[in-house]
C-alpha cells in the first residue's frame, strides 16, 4: 500500500475547509512511523512533517497526516507544484508530486 495525497476538498473523511487559511493536504495511508519531506520542484525544502501514531498498536496499520499548507518559517506557500519524499526508518521509501493553487482574495466594502 504506497502513501497517497489528497485535498481537504476531495476527502470523504476530511473536515470541511472553513477558509483559504484553513487549507490542508492530507497524506494518506500512512505507515504508522515516517517522516515526510515536502520540496519544491527546485528541490528547496519546504517543510519536514514527522509521522508517528502513537494511538496504534498494529505496525502493519495505516495512518494519516497532513501538511496545512505552511512552510518552516510559516509562511504560508504559493501556487506551485511540490514533491513529498516519504521515508520509513527501515529505508522504503516513495515520492508523490502534487500541484497548489492558491486563490485570490477579495475586499469588500461598503
Amino acid at each position: 500500500m504506497k502513501p497517497e495525497a489528497q485535498a481537504a476538498e476531495g476527502s470523504l473523511d476530511a473536515p470541511a475547509q472553513k477558509s483559504p487559511y484553513d487549507a490542508k493536504i492530507y497524506f494518506t495511508k500512512l505507515p504508522v512511523k515516517c517522516t515526510i519531506d515536502i520540496f519544491t520542484v527546485n528541490g528547496d525544502l519546504i517543510r519536514t512533517i514527522q509521522h508517528d501514531d502513537q494511538s496504534s498498536t498494529d505496525p502493519n496499520s495505516e495512518s494519516v497526516d497532513y501538511f496545512d499548507l505552511l512552510s518552516k518559517n510559516n509562511e504560508r506557500v504559493q501556487s506551485q507544484t511540490l514533491i513529498a519524499v516519504i521515508k520509513t526508518a527501515q529505508g522504503a521509501q516513495t515520492v508523490k508530486e502534487f500541484s497548489v493553487i492558491v486563490g485570490g482574495f477579495r475586499i469588500i466594502t461598503n
